[in-house]
C-alpha cells in the first residue's frame, strides 16, 4: 500500500522529495479513516440501499489487486494473489445472496467481510512500513545535524558559503555551540566535542591541534578552526546514511524461508479451500452456499500474511534499536548468525586495545615524577614521533624553556635545559631486569639522562580497552569462547590476552593465516571477527558475522563487514548477541503463532463456525499481533 506511494528525494534542497512524503502519508492516514469509517458504517448498517463497505474495498483493496494482477503476469504466486480471491469471492457470495441464491439467513454482510479483509491486510503493511520507518529514522536523523553553510576563509576572510561548496584543504571557523559542518583535523584552539550521534559516547571528547573533528559534531565552547579533509560525500556521516540505506536491501535467510513457506501456502490454501468445499457440499450435504461460505472462510483466515510479515518487521525494529546504541547491521542473515556464536575473535590492535600508545610505566631513579616529565616533555618538544606525541600527551610535567634540541634518529632526542644535556633514547635490549620485563610485554622503554646520569625510565605500550576484560568475562557467561588473532610478537600478544582474561592467542599471524583459522572456527561453530584495518578484511569477508570497529576509518574493513560499530564501546558485542537471539526467538514465535492460528481456523472453519467476516478478523488480527509483537523490539536497550 504504503510504499506504493514514495518518492526519492530528488537530490536538490529544494524540499520537494519530503513534500512527496507528506501527500503519501497524509493520503494513507486518508485511505484508512474513510475505510473505517465505511466498514463502521456498514457493521452497523447505518446506511440504506448501499452498502458502505464498498468504500474499503475500493480504497484498501486497490494496490492489491494491482499486486495480484502484476504477480499474474509475472507467473509468480503471491499473497496478493490469494487476498484478492478471498475478496473477490466475498464478495461472489453477497451478489448470490442479492441474487436469491442464498437465502441471507447468515445475517451478515459478505461486503463487510470483503472490506475488512482489504482494511485489515492495509492496516498490516500500514503498521509494517512505520516499523521499518522508525527503524531507520535513528540513523536518518543524523542527516539534518549538518548545518547548510560554513564560515570558510576566503581572500584572507571568514565567509559564510554552502556546505556543498567546501573542498579538502579549506578552513573553516566553528564557534561555540555550533555543529562542524565537515569532516577535518583542527588546525588551531580547543574546545571539547559532542560526538554522541557518531560513537554513542555520552563524554565529551576533548580537541585541540592536530585533532580529527566528525562533521555532525557539537563545538561545546571554544572557538575552532578546522581544516577540511573529507569531500561532503565521502564524511563519515555520509558514509552511515550510505550503509543504513544499504542495511534495508539486505534479507535474512529466515525471510527467505518465510517467503518460500508463502509462495507454498498460496496453492495450498486454495487446494483446501475447494476440498472444504466439495466435502461439505457432497459428504456434511450442507447447502450449497453454506459449503461456498467454509471454502471463503479458508481462502480468508488461510493467507501468509502474517507468515510474511514476521520476519521483516522484526529485522527493522532490530535494526532501529541496534543503530541507537551505534551499531549498524547491514543484513538480516548477520542477525541471524550472530544468535548461534561461538566463537569471537578479536584483532588485538585497534579492537582490544586503542591503538595508540600511551605511558604504561615509570621507573624513578634520583629526580621526583613531575621534574622527570617536564624534562622528559621538553627534550621529546621537538620530535613528531608517535612516542614523542604519546609522552606529550600525558597530563604530569610540562615543556620548559630549552636549547639545541635535537633528533637522533632511530634512537632518541636531545636537548639542553639550564645548560644540561637532556637525552631520551630507546633503553637497549640487554638493559636492567625491569627493562627486559617491559620490553617482554611488548613496551618501548625510554631512557632519560641529565649529564649521562640516568634518572629514569619510560615504558609506553598500547593500552587495553577498559571494557576488554568485562566483555570477554560477559562472551564466557554467554559460552562464547573469546580469541584474539594478532600479528603482534608473542610476548605482547600474551601480555594483552592475559589483561584481557582470553586464554585463547594466537600471535605473529598475517592476514591469509588469519582467515585460515577463522575458517577453521568456522567449521566448529558460528564464528563472529571483530577487527578494524585493512588487514582484517580477509578475515572479517571470510567469518560468519564480520564486525568493523573502524566503520570512520578504514573503508575496506567496512564494505567487507556485516555489523559496523559506531561506538568504541566493547560491551556492546555481548548486548548485540543477546538482542539477536531475542530477535531471531521473536520470529520463531511470530511465524509458530501465526501457523497455529490457521490451522485451528482452518478447522473451524470447515466444521461451519467460522464465518469469512470471523476468519477476517481473525486472521488480520493476527497480522496486526505479529507486527506489533515485532515492533517490541525496538525498545531493546544496552
Amino acid at each position: 500500500m504504503a510504499h506504493e506511494h514514495e518518492h526519492a528525494h530528488c537530490g536538490c534542497d529544494c524540499g520537494c522529495g519530503h513534500d512527496h512524503k507528506e501527500k503519501a502519508a497524509v493520503l494513507e492516514y486518508l485511505v484508512l479513516g474513510l475505510s473505517l469509517v465505511g466498514l463502521v458504517l456498514s457493521f452497523f448498517k447505518l446506511v440504506p440501499y448501499i452498502d458502505p463497505a464498498w468504500i474499503a474495498i475500493l480504497l484498501c483493496g486497490k494496490d492489491i489487486f494491482i499486486g495480484a494482477f502484476k504477480a499474474i503476469r509475472q507467473k509468480k504466486i503471491t499473497s496478493s494473489l490469494l487476498v484478492s480471491v478471498a475478496i473477490l469471492a466475498s464478495v461472489a457470495l453477497e451478489i448470490f445472496c442479492l441474487l436469491g441464491f442464498a437465502g441471507g439467513h447468515h445475517g451478515e454482510s459478505y461486503l463487510f467481510a470483503a472490506g475488512e479483509i482489504a482494511f485489515l491486510m492495509c492496516l498490516g503493511e500500514f503498521l509494517e512500513e512505520k516499523t521499518v520507518k522508525k527503524s531507520k529514522s535513528g540513523v536518518q536523523k543524523l542527516a539534518k545535524l549538518l548545518p547548510h553553510t560554513a564560515k570558510a576563509m576566503r581572500d584572507g576572510e571568514w565567509t559564510e558559503i554552502a556546505v556543498s561548496k567546501l573542498h579538502i584543504g579549506d578552513v573553516i571557523l566553528v564557534n561555540p555551540e555550533e555543529t562542524v559542518p565537515a569532516d577535518g583535523v583542527v588546525i588551531k584552539g580547543e574546545s571539547a566535542v559532542d560526538n554522541s550521534h557518531m560513537t554513542g559516547e555520552s563524554v565529551h571528547a576533548d580537541v585541540a591541534k592536530g585533532d580529527f573533528v566528525y562533521g555532525g559534531a557539537r563545538n561545546v565552547y571554544g572557538v575552532l578552526e578546522v581544516q577540511i579533509t573529507q569531500k561532503c560525500e565521502d564524511m563519515a556521516l555520509s558514509r552511515m546514511i550510505r550503509l543504513t540505506e544499504e542495511a534495508q536491501g539486505k534479507k535474512a535467510p529466515i525471510a527467505r524461508t518465510a517467503d518460500r513457506w508463502a509462495s507454498v501456502l498460496v496453492p495450498v490454501a486454495a487446494l483446501i479451500a475447494v476440498l472444504i468445499f466439495l466435502t461439505a457440499y457432497f459428504v456434511l450435504q450442507v447447502s450449497l452456499i453454506d459449503a461456498l461460505v467454509r471454502g471463503v472462510s479458508v481462502l480468508v483466515v488461510f493467507c501468509p500474511c502474517a507468515l510474511t510479515l514476521a520476519t521483516p518487521t522484526a529485522i527493522s525494529a532490530s535494526f532501529g534499536a541496534f543503530s541507537k546504541q551505534g551499531v549498524l547491521a547491514k543484513s538480516g542473515g548477520a542477525v541471524e548468525a550472530l544468535a548461534d556464536t561461538k566463537y569471537v575473535a578479536f584483532d588485538k590492535t585497534g579492537t582490544l586495545t586503542k591503538g595508540m600508545l600511551a605511558v604504561t610505566d615509570i621507573k624513578l631513579l634520583t629526580v621526583e615524577e613531575e621534574t622527570f616529565f617536564s624534562l622528559l616533555k621538553t627534550a621529546e618538544s621537538i620530535s613528531e614521533h608517535p612516542i614523542a606525541k604519546a609522552i606529550l600527551k600525558d597530563e604530569r610535567g610540562s615543556v620548559l624553556p630549552c636549547e639545541q634540541q635535537a633528533v637522533h634518529r632511530g634512537m632518541g632526542v636531545s636537548c639542553v635545559i639550564d645548560g644540561k644535556a637532556v637525552k631520551a633514547m630507546r633503553a637497549k635490549a640487554d638493559a636492567d631486569a625491569v627493562v627486559q620485563t617491559w620490553q617482554q610485554q611488548g613496551k618501548t622503554v625510554i631512557t632519560l639522562t641529565v649529564d649521562n646520569e640516568t634518572i629514569g625510565l619510560c615504558a609506553l605500550a598500547d593500552t587495553l580497552r577498559a571494557e576488554a576484560k568485562n566483555t570477554a568475562t560477559a562472551l564466557k557467561g554467554m559460552q562464547i569462547e573469546p580469541v584474539m588473532l594478532t600479528g603482534d610478537n608473542g610476548g605482547t600478544a600474551e601480555f594483552i590476552a592475559n589483561q584481557a582474561g582470553i586464554s585463547k592467542v594466537e600471535h605473529s599471524l598475517m592476514p591469509e593465516k588469519k582467515t585460515e583459522i577463522v575458517s577453521f572456527l568456522k567449521d566448529i561453530g558460528k564464528t563472529v571477527y571483530v577487527g578494524d584495518g585493512i588487514n582484517d578484511t580477509p578475515a572479517l569477508a571470510t567469518a560468519d558475522v564480520g564486525i568493523s570497529m573502524s566503520v570512520l576509518g578504514s573503508d575496506i574493513a567496512t564494505q567487507n563487514a556485516d555489523i559496523c560499530l559506531f561506538t568504541e564501546d566493547l560491551t556492546v558485542l555481548p548486548w548485540l548477541i543477546q538482542s539477536a537471539k531475542r530477535v531471531l526467538f521473536t520470529i520463531k514465535t511470530n511465524i509458530i503463532f501465526a501457523m497455529t492460528v490457521n490451522v485451528i481456523a482452518v478447522i473451524l472453519s470447515f466444521l461451519g463456525y467460522l464465518s469469512p467476516v470471523g476468519g477476517a478478523l481473525l486472521h488480520n488480527g493476527v497480522s496486526v499481533l505479529v507486527v506489533l509483537n515485532s515492533c517490541r523490539l525496538l525498545n531493546m536497550k544496552k
